[in-house]
């Protein structure tokens, strides 16, 4: 019997029916049981984002996550934050790309900390009640120091590659993804967003029971939109966890920081401790 849930409460009821009760219980990999899990990621706060990519989203109920750079030169269009409130209302994640798109390794710590820090802040003044959490580094670039300065101010921040293009478990076949280092696939270079291409790594997300992100620039072409379009057609289609980055690290961090233990067990009820330690 499985736990399907993020960990909210300490305690769960679970109502069985007649027969031996179970012993052997276990939180689900990913929530409601899903075999693999998907995060749909955009970078650099681009318009065709707003207008296309989120509504294509809302209309299979999928969610997805927005990296946005705050600086003046990077928001230009009228609407600007209007738009991305609206995105956020609609449930999806609004995450932090920094102010200037600066390549960070190449900064001063000061520089650095300006950059992340600025652009959270910023973030969440325009955008409250929704916690600007997650990150991701603008072209891929970081090094050790980036990734501990940039643990100060966010939980988790994604890159541009990882093994095999998925993020795992510890335990699991290969390494095991870093909060800092957390690895995506690029939707927009020439002759890697196929339809096959897509779907090949959708299988290997549910073989290896992974965690797939693909990062988005511009949705202004045809061809990418169709691809854009069958891709998300194939995500409602298949056995998968669709959800922001935020939504999907958070669940396994407290899937990893918990104990599930039996109280008691009889034949028609199993009453289960689940607590964790993690700063709620």
């Amino acid at each position: 019997m499985r736990a399907f849930l993020i960990l909210t409460c300490a305690v769960v009821l679970l109502a069985v029916g007649p027969g031996p009760a179970r012993g052997d219980h276990e939180i689900a990999r990913w929530r409601h049981g899903h075999t693999a899990a998907v995060s749909v990621t955009f970078d650099d706060a681009l318009y065709s984002q707003v207008a296309v990519g989120a509504p294509l989203l809302e209309e299979r109920n999928l969610r997805g996550t927005f990296y946005l750079l705050t600086g003046d030169g990077w928001n230009e269009w009228v609407g600007y934050w209007d738009d991305w409130r609206s995105v956020a209302a609609a449930g999806h994640e609004i995450g932090s790309h920094t102010v200037t798109h600066a390549q960070l390794s190449t900064l001063s710590e000061a520089e650095m900390r300006q950059e992340l820090e600025q652009s959270k802040q910023t973030i969440e003044a325009e955008i409250p009640g929704q916690p600007c959490l997650t990150f991701a580094y603008p072209y891929g670039d970081y090094d050790d120091f980036v990734m501990e300065v940039t643990s100060d101010y966010y939980i988790a921040a994604r890159t541009v590659w990882s093994p095999l293009y998925l993020n795992f478990y510890p335990g699991d076949p290969y390494t095991a993804m870093d909060a800092m280092e957390v690895g995506s696939y690029s939707f927009d270079w020439p002759g890697l967003a196929t339809p096959e291409a897509l779907s090949g790594f959708l299988d290997s997300a549910e073989e290896y029971q992974a965690w797939f992100i693909p990062h988005i620039h511009p949705l202004d072409e045809p061809t990418a939109v169709d691809v854009y379009t069958g891709f998300l057609d194939e995500l409602v289609s298949r056995d998968l966890w669709v959800d922001t980055v935020a939504n999907v690290f958070r669940y396994m961090w407290e899937r990893n920081a918990a104990t599930l233990a039996v109280l008691s067990e009889s034949p028609m009820e199993i009453t289960l401790a689940l607590t964790h330690d993690l700063d709620q």
